[in-house]
């Protein structure tokens, strides 16, 4: 038995023929679950059987025993047999743990179904958006920002917030920012980290209008 075990011993007056092994005994309020390990029996016909003694004395009411469902099956495990011995080398009691192996749940590869755009335009202390869509199990996100000096991780700080989800959000963006770029590092346990496309943000400085309005008689910063 690995979970579960027989809590005492039947008794032995009344004459039970079976009286003083291992059994469940007593009282339990609710069903227990009991794991039995097979694996010595494994490629041999076995036959399963419950023995059942009690003495003459009185059952509480409501008394009984009862089997739910018994359920066999294989699966992998690594068995750890302990035992355990006295100063004077004598063994005192055993213990075994199994722990089953299970296999991990398929991972599946990251893919970009849509790039992040390559044009980003907007207005001077305007937001904006950037998004790309992966497909695969659980993709990790890490937006970048190219200043000048090459791709580094968006800081953890305004005006950038989603900088490890799939949209990056830039707040009150300036015309300083003209001609930043963008990209996003995607991978997960089975893909190596790769690059989406990069996408250049284009900051228009307003004269006259609304910036929305989308007028050609903007001033481009850059």
């Amino acid at each position: 038995m690995i979970s579960g075990k027989y809590n005492g011993a039947l008794g032995t007056g009344s004459n039970n023929p079976i009286g003083g092994r291992a059994a469940f005994t007593g009282l339990i309020s609710s069903f227990m679950k009991t794991t039995i390990n097979l694996s010595s029996y494994a490629g041999q016909s076995v036959t399963i059987r419950f023995r059942f003694a009690s003495d003459d004395n009185t059952a509480p009411a409501g008394g009984g025993w009862f089997v739910d469902d018994i359920v066999l099956y294989t699966e992998p495990v690594v068995t750890i047999k302990s035992n355990l011995f006295n100063a004077s080398s004598v063994l005192q009691s055993t213990a075994e743990t199994n722990t089953q192996i299970t296999q991990a749940s398929a991972c599946v590869p990251v893919t970009v179904t849509t790039q992040p755009p390559a044009t980003i335009n907007t207005c001077a202390g305007g937001n904006v958006n950037i998004s790309v869509v992966a497909a695969g199990t659980s993709p990790a996100y890490q937006w970048q920002v190219n200043t000048g000096s090459g791709f580094v991780n968006v800081p953890v700080a305004a005006p950038y917030t989603g900088g490890t989800s799939s949209t990056l959000t830039i707040t009150g963006i300036t015309a300083l920012m003209n001609g930043y770029q963008y990209r996003c590092v995607l991978s997960n346990t089975c893909t190596v980290a790769f690059n989406s496309g990069t996408g250049n943000l284009g900051c228009w400085i307003h004269r006259q209008y609304n910036c929305t309005t989308g007028k050609q008689y903007y001033l481009y910063r850059g």
